[in-house]
């Protein structure tokens, strides 16, 4: 009788040890992880005049407050493009934190200096971080989720960038968040501001 509840007792000790073993191995993400998904939807129902289409203007226009977000698709960023000489274009990843990943100010004063027009396209929506003076030139750019049919960042992004620079470009240069052009003739894509040559 007591070697049957030695057994029990260890058989009870070992479930218990494994179930303590295998809840610690689950992870629990956040409910909203920024960077998957574009967040669209959930920052116009918030902010309902935060994002909004561009009118025909868009090249022309200042960053100025309240600030408004302009989700646009690839050919309205390519007007824009053919009017300047030289651009980067910078795709934005709002919560990234990586040495890539720098600030729009930081990217705007780099190019300033080199006398470059800077577009910055938010690779996503978050009203929190793009409610801010950046002391940007132009606005903060998002694309149009709604037009590439995709709410998940990796699918509507590769179609923008697709639009953007076409299908065999982009397969060449799928790694890089600055991208020059010379009018609207892509130049070369890489990964940090300061490998463009400029």
């Amino acid at each position: 009788m007591l070697l049957t509840h030695r057994f029990n007792f260890l058989k009870i000790a070992f479930i218990i040890l494994i179930f303590g073993f295998l809840s610690s191995c689950i992870v629990h993400y956040p409910s909203d992880i920024r960077g998957i998904y574009s967040y669209y939807k959930v920052t116009e129902k918030e902010h309902p005049n935060f994002i909004q289409r561009p009118d025909s203007n868009l090249c022309k226009k200042e960053s100025e407050e309240p600030f408004i977000i302009y989700r646009i698709r690839a050919d309205e960023l390519k007007a824009c493009l053919v009017e300047s000489t030289k651009s980067i274009v910078y795709f934005w990843s709002p919560n990234c934190s990586a040495p890539v990943c720098i600030p729009p100010n930081y990217a705007q004063e780099y190019s300033s200096r080199r006398n470059v027009d800077l577009l910055i396209i938010a690779t996503y929506y978050d009203y929190e971080k793009m409610n801010y003076d950046y002391n940007l030139d132009r606005p903060l750019l998002g694309i149009d989720t709604e037009y590439y049919r995709s709410n998940l960042t990796s699918r509507y992004l590769d179609r923008f960038k697709t639009d953007l620079i076409g299908k065999e470009a982009f397969e060449e240069n799928k790694i890089g968040r600055f991208y020059l052009f010379e009018s609207d003739s892509l130049v070369m894509v890489r990964s940090s501001i300061e490998e463009l040559e400029i």
